[in-house]
């Protein structure tokens, strides 16, 4: 039951992604939301944990705790293999799985992919694409 949730899941991201269609548009069911919650919940508190660790020891950041405590934008620069990816798709599954609304847009299609529904700036913004 939770594969198929977890399959359902995937697949609204990747509609929603592609062009904001929904499952019931191609006839599938609704997503079970009990049972994502049951299941990605422990996960995804075990990951703010990890991450709010990492943020702590690493930059004396606090993570916050409130939605009103939220800033719309914010800029990571570090090198390869500093765990960017990782933080980036925590705050993803953490703001998701918190009803909030998210768009993880990078500037290629292989950064976009590595990211949670990840889209490139182009097509998240619909920028126009010169090719010469």
């Amino acid at each position: 039951m939770f594969a198929e949730t977890r399959g359902l899941m995937e697949i609204t991201d990747f509609l929603r992604t592609n062009g904001n269609f929904t499952l019931a548009q191609y006839g599938l069911p609704a997503v079970n939301q009990d049972l994502v919650d049951f299941y990605e919940l422990p996960l995804v508190n075990h990951e703010e944990d990890v991450l709010a660790d990492f943020v702590s020891d690493e930059d004396n950041i606090d993570v916050p705790d409130d939605r009103n405590d939220f800033i719309n934008m914010f800029y990571v620069d570090a090198p390869g293999g500093t765990g960017k990816t990782f933080l980036f798709n925590t705050l993803l599954k953490t703001l998701r799985i918190r009803r909030f609304d998210t768009v993880a847009v990078a500037w290629t299609g292989i950064a976009a992919s590595l990211l949670l529904a990840g889209k490139t700036a182009h097509k998240a913004f619909r920028l126009p694409l010169k090719i010469t």
